[in-house]
């Protein structure tokens, strides 16, 4: 599999809820303290006013970071652009701690205070390249085995998965797993 741009979405618990206002002072912190080492961040905006939009984003060199509404879900995505990795099974190792890594951050913020929690129970996985991975049944019989071994690592053997192949959209997939879980607990499950 060729494709390495990768967005990882880490579904927020049902009902959460903070305010825009706090939200925006979280994102704009993790830049102004140097959350996050590894990558250059540039900007934080704010597509709230966007029905299951984009929400707030926090963009960087690399990658952007999101609280992403879209289709009515909330979550944390990340979507790498421009790191340097070899291969599918890397840019999805990469993203999926990329987007575990925010979460934390995210969750752990004093301005959040519990108000905002990840059990990483859901996540969302898109490949962002429709000449190397269309939605098809093909892509994901290349991309399943990887998948497994890289989800299967992070949240267990026991998971389920399901592709989306709607032509119309990005190459798609969901798992899930059988137990909640902190965005913590699973980064310290993946190998490097």
């Amino acid at each position: 599999m060729k494709a390495t741009r990768v967005d990882v979405k880490v579904f927020a618990a049902k009902g959460a809820h903070v305010p825009e206002d706090k939200l925006l002072k979280v994102f704009h912190g993790i830049i102004q303290q140097q959350k996050v080492t590894d990558e250059l961040l540039l900007d934080v905006t704010s597509y709230e006013h966007v029905k299951d939009g984009p929400g707030i984003m926090l963009i960087g060199h690399e990658g952007q970071y999101g609280l992403d509404a879209s289709k009515g879900r909330l979550g944390i995505l990340y979507s790498q652009r421009r790191a340097v990795v070899d291969g599918f099974e890397q840019a999805l190792r990469y993203t999926l701690k990329k987007a575990l890594q925010f979460a934390a951050l995210v969750e752990k913020d004093e301005l959040v205070a519990g108000g905002l929690k990840f059990p990483c129970d859901e996540i969302q996985v898109r490949i962002n390249d429709r000449l190397n991975a269309p939605a098809t049944p093909e892509t994901w019989k290349a991309v399943e085995p990887i998948a497994r071994k890289v989800l299967g690592e992070a949240l267990g053997a026991d998971v389920g998965f399901e592709a989306h192949a709607d032509p119309r959209e990005l190459f798609t997939f969901t798992v899930r797993a059988k137990s909640a879980s902190s965005p913590d607990a699973l980064l310290a499950k993946l190998k490097a």
